[in-house]
C-alpha cells in the first residue's frame, strides 16, 4: 500500500485545538485525552502525545506514556510504551480512512519513532470501554508477535432490585453503613468548592500506612487537577471536622469510572464505603454502566468490588511486541514457566 500524504506533529500549545477536535469529533476517545488540565502536561519526557494529519486537517491522534521495567534481576530494560485509554483515536467522519491511517502509524509511528528514536519494545494497549476500532483493526498492526489476552470489565447496570440481589452479609453492611451516615456529626460533601486538598492528604497519609499501599501516594497536584476538571466528581465523608472517606470518579459519556478511594479506619467499621458505593449506584441514569476496574487486576478490583458488580463488559488488553529484545525476553519466560510447571508435576 502507498503511504498516503500523512504527517505527525508533537503535541504542543499551537496544536492543542487540532488535537481537540479530534477528540471531540470520535465516539471512541476518553476524557483523559479531553482534558485541558491533562493535556498542557504536554511537554512530559515520559509522555508521547502526536497529531496525524490528512494535508494540514487533524484526522487521528495517538498517545501514551513511557515506562522502563527491570527485567531478570536488573540484567535487561524492556520499555514499554502504555497506552491507558489512550492510543490511536481516529476522526468519526475519517474512519474510511483508517486501513491507511494503519499503514501510516506502523511505518513511520512505530518503525521510525517508536523503534528507533524511544527504543519502546513493547505497547500494552488498553483500549477505552467504546473503542472498536482497535478489535476491527487488530491484524493491521504489524509488529514480531500480537497478544490479546480478555480480562472484562466489572461494571455495575442500574437495577431497582439491586441489594435485594446481594448477599445477606454484603446487605446487611450496606444498611449498617445507611443508618450510619445519619449520625449528626456526619457530613456529606460534593460540592467541589467545599473540599479541603490538605485534609485529603492527611487521610491518604493515614490510609497508606494502615494497607501499606505506596501506589496511593499522590501530592497535592493530582487532586488539584482533578477538582479544576468537569471529568471527575468528589465524594467526601467529613468526621468532626476531619475526612475519613474520599471517593473520586471519572465521568464521560454513558460511563462512570471508580478513579480513586480512601477511608480510614472509622469508616471502615462503620460501612460508609459500602453506603457509599450503593448510593452511586442509585444515582445513575438507565444507559449510565459505573466501571468498578479490570476483572483479574488486584490493584483495580478487590473481594468487595466483585461483590457489587452485577454484569461485565467483555474487554482485551493487546500487547505488540515491537522488538526482538522484547520478543526473546517472552519466550524465556514462557520456557521458564513451563520447566518449573514440569519440575512440580515430578515432585
Amino acid at each position: 500500500m502507498k503511504i498516503k500524504s500523512f504527517t505527525y506533529e508533537f503535541l504542543n500549545l499551537n496544536n492543542l485545538n487540532d488535537w481537540l477536535e479530534v477528540a471531540n469529533e470520535s465516539s471512541h476517545s476518553w476524557h483523559s485525552i479531553n482534558d485541558n488540565n491533562i493535556l498542557k502536561k504536554h511537554n512530559s519526557i515520559n509522555t508521547i502525545r502526536l497529531i496525524i494529519y490528512d494535508s494540514k486537517n487533524p484526522i487521528a491522534i495517538f498517545g501514551g506514556s513511557i515506562q522502563r521495567k527491570n527485567i531478570f534481576y536488573n540484567f535487561l530494560n524492556i520499555n514499554y510504551l502504555f497506552c491507558n485509554y489512550e492510543g490511536l483515536i481516529i476522526k468519526e467522519n475519517k474512519l474510511n480512512l483508517s486501513s491507511q491511517i494503519y499503514f501510516y502509524l506502523n511505518e513511520k509511528i512505530f518503525n521510525n519513532l517508536l523503534r528507533k528514536e524511544y527504543k519502546i519494545d513493547t505497547i500494552k494497549y488498553y483500549a477505552t470501554p467504546n473503542n472498536i476500532s482497535l478489535a476491527y483493526n487488530y491484524n493491521n498492526i504489524k509488529c514480531y508477535y500480537k497478544k490479546k489476552i480478555r480480562n472484562d470489565l466489572l461494571i455495575i447496570k442500574k437495577n431497582q432490585k439491586f441489594l435485594e440481589s446481594k448477599k445477606y452479609n454484603l446487605r446487611r453492611e450496606i444498611k449498617k453503613g445507611l443508618k450510619n451516615l445519619q449520625y449528626e456529626n456526619i457530613k456529606i460533601l460534593k460540592n467541589k468548592n467545599e473540599i479541603d486538598i490538605n485534609k485529603i492528604l492527611i487521610l491518604q497519609s493515614e490510609f497508606i500506612k494502615d494497607k501499606k499501599l505506596q501506589n496511593f501516594n499522590y501530592d497535592k497536584n493530582f487532586f488539584t487537577e482533578r477538582l479544576n476538571s468537569d471529568f471527575y466528581s468528589f465524594n467526601v465523608i467529613e468526621h468532626n471536622n476531619e475526612y475519613v472517606f474520599l471517593n473520586i470518579n471519572s465521568m464521560y459519556d454513558k460511563f462512570i469510572t471508580n478513579h480513586y478511594m480512601i477511608q480510614n479506619s472509622y469508616s471502615k467499621k462503620n460501612f460508609f464505603a459500602k453506603a457509599m458505593y450503593y448510593n452511586l449506584v442509585n444515582e445513575l441514569n438507565n444507559d449510565q454502566v459505573y466501571i468498578l476496574g479490570i476483572e483479574n487486576d488486584n490493584k483495580s478490583v478487590d473481594w468487595f468490588k466483585k461483590q457489587m458488580s452485577n454484569s461485565k463488559i467483555e474487554y482485551y488488553i493487546y500487547d505488540f511486541y515491537l522488538s526482538l529484545k522484547s520478543l526473546i525476553i517472552l519466550i524465556s519466560k514462557l520456557s521458564i514457566f513451563v520447566t518449573i510447571k514440569k519440575l512440580k508435576f515430578y515432585k
